[in-house]
């Protein structure tokens, strides 16, 4: 495999210095090929006499991939017990690590009569990692399974969207659109602080003049009432999650505008987490209970104890003034009618762990998360500013934490901030350069003993679809558990303060400690440029310096529960090549970095007992063919 991406790299590189162009301008496809992947209408138009007219297209992706050191070097180290598992990350593909080869394919169907009263489009997909019996089966996905005991063809309706016109309120051009398509509130030339996916749905898009445009949305992002298997569904009434959404948009010139908006997430469906509890909850469980048969659990009449911990059977002296911020696994109370302040029940087992760990069978939240905000990017020439701010607000009632020691209802007070500056130099420079520098930073939790929950999370986090700092080839925005992120997203939403209440957070990972609202919130600074020296050739990089703002508590395989100190946890240095060949057919190169900082060393010894500071790399080549 590495041989093959080495021989890549070389096709590559003679393909940029050999191919030039004499009068064909395709800088403009070239950039247009990034949104491929959300909306492709397709070019081939079938014109006809009759009322319907309709195109067709596709979009087709080859990208051999090689990674490396993805958890920093962890899975080298003999103490740590998790083996490679965090070497893996999550894609649209599924959850690969190391070297692969990526192919995503699209199918894009488009119908629409002459006078446009409506409209149809479908896009069929097929995404996977290609080997001998992914192609046998004709896009089969599931490992291990022969194509006559799959159901999963993985070519199927990726996207799936009908709009029509409405019959009243004609003047501001009403249209319903119902199925599953991209719909975003400040992706793109927003901040990606709040939302943009593909979600199922229905919605209103409409014209209050020729510069201000409106969205109202309703999307289902996970529903109770209904299951494949024969056993029923759950039957608790409308435990759910849905979106509702609204949006104005006001421009000023075809360059410049300002877009406010506000979004509710009704979350009725995700108990609380932590992601160590998701992936090693047997292990620590089993580690506790050992624990626990060699620890002695009779009342202790032993005034020169104190208030103390206990960890793996071991009762850790404290004094009054630390024993509630040292953090070595269960507690101690001291409040058992009957006896005095002096006589120290210990409540060692899974009882003592207050939100360090979860058994699975916590309550489901009802939990109300509210974001209102707004962003404006402008363009005065050589200058194009962007600012975002979004204010995240709420309930969560009933979270069952109150089991370990917590409060049972919190308070979402949260907020997020965004900037850029973009400099438009080509006057000067005689090609497109345009270098830029911005900002992003999102509130933190840091004490689980309140009612309320502050670090910022969006419906989801999809910091990657930003034109400012975004990019598919990033490292940090294709998960990476060590870095705290989920898909599409840069915050460190698996970490958190010790109540890990779900408050916003991408649904494919409800219920595995994403979306936490105890997060410890993001500082990154962001550095890049984006140029395009010939017609045929753009060049992107991004330099992003990620801080976490807060402490953290990280549960360990041990059964124990480290403080990590908040502070510098990386820089991620992203480059990404076009080469156009034709207006159709391109080559991508992309080659990433991520160098591990002093936050995540700490949790790599935490997790290990050794600091781990190797290098995550990428290397991609996409192979593109669009029409």
């Amino acid at each position: 495999m590495k041989k093959f991406m080495v021989l890549m790299v070389l096709v590559a590189s003679l393909a940029l210095v050999g191919t030039a162009f004499a009068g064909e301008d395709v800088q403009k496809a070239a950039e247009d090929i990034t949104k491929a992947g959300y909306c492709g209408p397709g070019s081939i138009n079938v014109h006809r006499p009759g009322d319907i007219q309709m195109s067709f297209g596709a979009t087709m992706r080859i990208i051999p991939t090689m990674e490396d050191n993805f958890d920093f070097g962890l899975s080298d180290e003999n103490g740590f017990a998790g083996g490679d598992v965090f070497q893996s990350h999550a894609n649209e593909s599924g959850w690969v690590n190391n070297s692969y080869i990526r192919c995503e394919n699209k199918l894009y169907f488009n119908a629409m009569p002459n006078d446009q009263v409506w409209s149809f489009y479908a896009a069929l997909e097929f995404d996977g990692v290609l080997d001998n019996m992914t192609v046998d089966d004709r896009g089969n996905n599931d490992p291990g399974k022969s194509d006559n005991k799959s159901s999963n063809s993985n070519y199927g309706l990726e996207r799936l969207h009908g709009t029509v016109k409405l019959p009243f309120g004609k003047s501001m051009n009403l249209r319903l659109h119902a199925g599953w398509d991209i719909y975003q509130l400040d992706v793109y030339d927003g901040g990606g602080l709040v939302f943009g996916d593909d979600d199922p749905g229905f919605w209103i898009t409409g014209d209050f003049s020729e510069n201000v445009k409106f969205q109202i949305g309703y999307h289902k992002l996970k529903e109770n009432d209904w299951q494949i298997s024969d056993i029923g569904p759950d039957t608790d009434y409308d435990d759910d999650r849905d979106l509702y959404s609204v949006a104005v948009d006001y421009h000023f010139d075809k360059k410049s505008h300002v877009k406010f908006f506000y979004a509710y997430d009704r979350i009725r469906n995700i108990a609380a987490n932590t992601l160590q509890s998701y992936l090693f909850g047997k292990t620590i469980n089993d580690t506790l209970d050992s624990s626990q048969n060699d620890l002695s659990t009779a009342v202790y009449n032993n005034p020169s104890l104190g208030p103390a911990f206990v960890t793996g059977g071991t009762i850790v002296g404290t004094d009054l003034a630390t024993n509630y911020t040292l953090i070595e696994g269960g507690t101690v109370n001291t409040a058992i009618p009957g006896y005095g302040a002096a006589q120290l029940q210990i409540n060692g087992g899974r009882a003592s762990l207050a939100s360090n760990y979860f058994y699975g069978n916590e309550t489901k939240a009802d939990t109300d998360s509210h974001h209102i905000g707004f962003y404006y990017q402008g363009d005065f020439g050589i200058v194009k500013p962007f600012v975002e701010a979004v204010y995240q607000f709420g309930q969560a009632d009933n979270t069952g934490l109150s089991a370990y020691g917590y409060e049972e209802d919190y308070d979402i007070k949260a907020y997020a901030l965004a900037a850029d500056l973009t400099f438009n130099l080509k006057d000067a420079i005689g090609f497109k350069f345009e270098p830029h520098i911005g900002i992003i930073y999102t509130s933190g939790d840091d004490d689980p003993d309140d009612d309320d929950l502050e670090g910022y999370t969006g419906v989801d986090n999809c910091q990657r679809f930003s034109a400012h700092w975004g990019g598919e080839n990033t490292i940090i925005g294709d998960t990476n558990l060590l870095m705290g992120s989920v898909l599409y997203g840069y915050l460190p939403e698996l970490y958190g303060s010790g109540t890990p209440v779900t408050t916003g957070g991408l649904q494919n990972f409800a219920g595995a400690g994403g979306g936490r609202g105890d997060n410890p919130g993001l500082l990154m600074y962001s550095i890049g440029l984006n140029m395009a020296p010939k017609r045929f050739l753009l060049f992107r990089s991004n330099v992003n310096i990620f801080n976490f703002n807060e402490d953290f508590r990280l549960p360990t395989l041990s059964g124990t529960v480290v403080e990590i100190d908040n502070g510098y946890a990386g820089t991620e240095w992203d480059n990404e090549v076009t080469l156009a060949l034709s207006k159709n057919m391109f080559i991508k190169g992309q080659f990433s970095f991520l160098f591990p900082g002093e936050v995540i060393e700490d949790v790599t010894e935490a997790y290990s007992g050794e600091e781990c500071d190797d290098v995550a790399t990428r290397l991609g080549i996409e192979l593109i063919w669009n029409f």
